[in-house]
């Protein structure tokens, strides 16, 4: 490793330690970002030492992190602000019979958007315990979309109804679930993982798991109000089995667009080297871009960041992978155009506008924060879609999409909804 990689690698360290120690809570939206941010890019680098990397576009992000922590002390000034306080198993109680349905919804929803699908390619339901088939018509599903061919609507709103009842999901797993929760939860995320293994876009399955985690690191400061662990025993094992899952359906949609065959020892490597620009080249793609184009004048309005608003009033159309320019990463053929979030708000914004993004972000991040501690059910869900957004931050920007947009709104209409009723009560 280069030296000045080691350095600046060693300072994102320090500082997320810094910001950790400050916030005293791993689950403070300052420290959650700092640590997300500190591992991707401790993880690009290690594993992917071929690749390019910048130091200043690395420092970039550096400076990003501390604006966005600057920004949330700033809105200590605000921290006494009463809201109205929401008892935690009051709300449990009151509202769980509620909660359930919307889960059962949220699995029907999903299951229904995997027929519908399977429908237009001519298949059954049954078509899934058939791999042959299962891979053919993936196949054909995958080449269409690269052609253009988007979902039909009553799809999305089946998938947008799934996502909502994901942040449902994540509420209930911050505080204490029922055996019965558990089961239906594992099945709401079943075929959201179908559905994106058969059209062959990971992004569907990785937007459901980056929702429950987003809804899961804003509620649990609100369950569990007196610091809690983030690295505990069950969020570690269950951190496992997501990063399994995720990687299995991966290399399976992989194999299906490319239609290779897993049980080649060759083709499987393939796969597999293939999927490493996906996880490990999304720094060194804007380590690229940084060093080349981030100078130049943008005039966007947010028509990258919220690409599927623009589309919708007419502002901008939204291209396929948002970006169609692709990088070679290590100059050995491998591209990509994914360039992290980074890059679409700089396009909108510019590096000037990107700081003073992301210093709102944290004021807005910490400030919800401090009222969900208080006892607000409608700040954590609010808390809940920025944290989303972090954690889909490596990839892009994911209030660019609608369906996540609209589903995060009607999840917030709910909580507020739920917080009227108990505080009613």
């Amino acid at each position: 490793m280069r030296d000045d990689f080691l350095i600046l690698l060693i300072a994102q360290t320090l500082v997320t330690l810094f910001i950790r120690f400050t916030e005293k809570s791993w689950y403070a939206p300052a420290s959650l970002f700092a640590l997300i941010w500190n591992f991707i890019i401790v993880f690009s680098i290690c594993s992917a030492h071929d690749y390019y990397f910048s130091v200043p576009a690395l420092l970039s992000i550096l400076l990003f992190v501390i604006v966005f922590f600057c920004g949330g002390r700033l809105a200590l000034v605000f921290k006494n602000i009463k809201s109205q306080t929401v008892n935690a198993q009051l709300l449990n109680t009151g509202c769980v019979s509620l909660h359930e349905i919307i889960i059962k919804a949220g699995v029907l929803s999903g299951f229904t958007a995997l027929i519908l699908l399977l429908q237009y390619s001519g298949l059954t339901l049954s078509t899934v315990f058939s791999f042959q088939s299962f891979s053919e018509a993936s196949f054909k599903v995958s080449a269409e979309r690269y052609a253009g061919v988007r979902l039909s609507s009553p799809i999305m709103l089946c998938i947008t109804i799934s996502y909502i009842t994901s942040f449902v999901a994540g509420m209930l797993l911050a505080g204490k679930t029922t055996k019965s929760q558990k089961i239906w939860i594992s099945l709401l995320v079943l075929p959201i993982v179908l559905f994106s293994v058969f059209y062959t876009a990971r992004s569907v399955m990785l937007y459901m798991f980056v929702i429950i985690g987003g809804s899961y690191f804003a509620f649990k400061p609100f369950y569990q109000r007196n610091h809690p662990v983030l690295f505990s025993r069950r969020n570690v094992i269950i951190g496992a089995a997501g990063i399994f899952l995720l990687l299995s359906a991966f290399i399976i949609s992989q194999s299906f667009r490319m239609k290779l065959n897993l049980n080649d020892s060759g083709q499987f490597s393939f796969v597999t080297n293939y999927l490493k620009v996906w996880f490990s080249g999304n720094v060194s793609g804007y380590s690229s871009w940084y060093d080349v184009e981030s100078v130049l004048p943008v005039d966007n309005n947010g028509s990258f960041t919220f690409a599927g608003l623009s589309e919708l009033f007419g502002v901008s159309e939204r291209k396929v992978g948002i970006y169609e320019t692709t990088i070679d990463v290590n100059h050995q053929m491998a591209f990509s155009n994914i360039y992290t979030a980074f890059r679409f708000l700089m396009d909108d914004f510019g590096f000037s506008g990107t700081l003073i993004v992301f210093a709102l972000l944290g004021f807005l991040s910490k400030y919800f924060f401090e009222r969900s501690r208080n006892g607000s059910l409608t700040s954590a869900a609010i808390l809940s879609g920025i944290l989303a957004f972090f954690l889909f931050s490596f990839i892009s920007s994911i209030w660019a999409y609608n369906s996540i947009l609209f589903s995060w709104i009607g999840f917030c209409c709910y909580c507020f909804y739920s917080e009227s009723k108990t505080v009613k009560t």
